[in-house]
């Protein structure tokens, strides 16, 4: 056996070895990956949610939307780390101050935070009154199915 044809049947011999250990692994980013899954397990995030005016302009998901305190939706824009558009008009739940709110993505946070959200005055106001004086809270939040509605 010439010494090219023993290093040839080595590398097959090594390769079905990985083959047989991962049967089904295809090479991939993995902090996609592992956001993907979470999205799709509806991990729940915990991050800090601050409230913005949607008012006159149009969101990441191509929406004009209303957030103003009596008139407006609970809307949610995701940390630009994690946005896509699939999650466009998927609703979240949102649990601070011992209330839940459930917001629909409308939009993407350049200034967020991996798990950060900016919702709308609407649903900020769900959550707390006094909304206007804290500006910031901790929350924890995660996608519904998609489809699902309130």
């Amino acid at each position: 056996m010439t010494p090219f044809t023993l290093f040839v049947t080595l590398m097959a011999l090594i390769a079905s070895v990985y083959a047989l250990a991962l049967p089904n692994a295809t090479i991939v980013d993995t902090e996609v990956a592992r956001d993907i899954v979470d999205l799709e397990k509806r991990v729940t995030h915990k991050g800090r949610m601050t409230y913005y005016d949607p008012e006159g302009a149009y969101g990441a998901c191509g929406y004009k939307d209303k957030g103003n305190d009596k008139t407006g939706s609970s809307i949610v824009a995701i940390s630009h780390l994690i946005y896509t558009k699939a999650n466009c008009n998927q609703y979240m739940a949102i649990i601070a101050n011992g209330k839940t709110v459930y917001a629909k993505t409308r939009d993407m946070c350049p200034g967020c935070g991996k798990y950060d959200i900016d919702v709308s005055r609407m649903a900020f106001s769900k959550l707390y009154k006094n909304y206007t004086t804290i500006g910031v809270a901790q929350v924890s939040w995660h996608f519904m199915a998609k489809g699902w509605t309130p």
